[in-house]
């Protein structure tokens, strides 16, 4: 069965950090306090606005709606997830972009990637030999970066991320094979200077839902307003 995950995405640009900043009580005190000790204003305006995203995702799904977001847990290894939760999701940014994944399957990774001149020699590392020498005979600036994005998508979707062998992800078309484990992969560009790959266990089909920030910023204010004080998290 072919399981259906959405993938929200929305760009910051423009968007002051006090005006992401007014809706930080979305997350709990832990959270707040993780994203306040981001050295840079992008970096904590780019985290919150994926918390944003993840709470928008969250209602589209709710007959109850909710103005703050439920407790987020860790695993080890750093992989965020919900406790006795039947869904799931993965949060990305690159640049100005922002996505969230959001689904039932428990084992999605998502990443993207702004579609940049990367210097092909200093990942070598990452890459298979086959891939090496196909990227580095076309110059593919845009092909290296598809890969790149599959692998970190599969590293995060796997759980461990970077304590693991990237080197050993063997990616066939969009298909993959890591730790003896075949994983699908979904790939596009989007406004047409974002890579965007989604990796899991199973088949799965992709929506895609662009989110204006103001229309996150409304819906916001719009439960805020109804909702109040409920499900405030301390």
């Amino acid at each position: 069965m072919t399981e259906i995950v959405t993938i929200y995405y929305t760009n910051i640009e423009g968007i002051p950090w006090n005006e992401v900043y007014s809706m930080i009580d979305i997350v709990s005190v832990k959270e707040r306090m993780k994203i306040l000790e981001m050295r840079q204003e992008k970096d904590r305006c780019l985290s919150l606005t994926g918390k944003l995203l993840l709470l928008y995702s969250l209602n589209e799904h709710l007959v109850i709606k909710k103005n703050r977001l439920p407790e987020i847990e860790y695993t080890y290894y750093g992989k965020p997830f919900w406790t006795n939760a039947k869904t799931c999701f993965n949060i990305s940014h690159s640049d100005n972009m922002v996505v969230c994944a959001y689904g039932s399957n428990e084992t999605i990774g998502i990443d993207i990637e702004a579609i940049k001149y990367f210097d092909i020699e200093l990942f070598v590392s990452i890459l298979t030999k086959k891939e090496y020498l196909q990227l580095t005979a076309g110059e593919n600036v845009a092909e290296f970066i598809k890969i790149w994005t599959m692998k970190e998508a599969i590293l995060k979707a796997d759980g461990r991320g970077l304590f693991a062998d990237i080197n050993q992800i063997i990616i066939d078309n969009n298909t993959a094979y890591f730790d003896n484990i075949i994983w699908y992969i979904k790939s596009c560009t989007i406004d047409k200077q974002y890579q965007i790959s989604i990796a899991s266990k199973t088949k799965i089909e992709v929506c895609y839902k662009e989110i204006k920030f103001k229309e996150i910023a409304s819906i916001y204010n719009s439960l805020q307003s109804t909702l109040g004080n409920r499900n405030r998290l301390h």
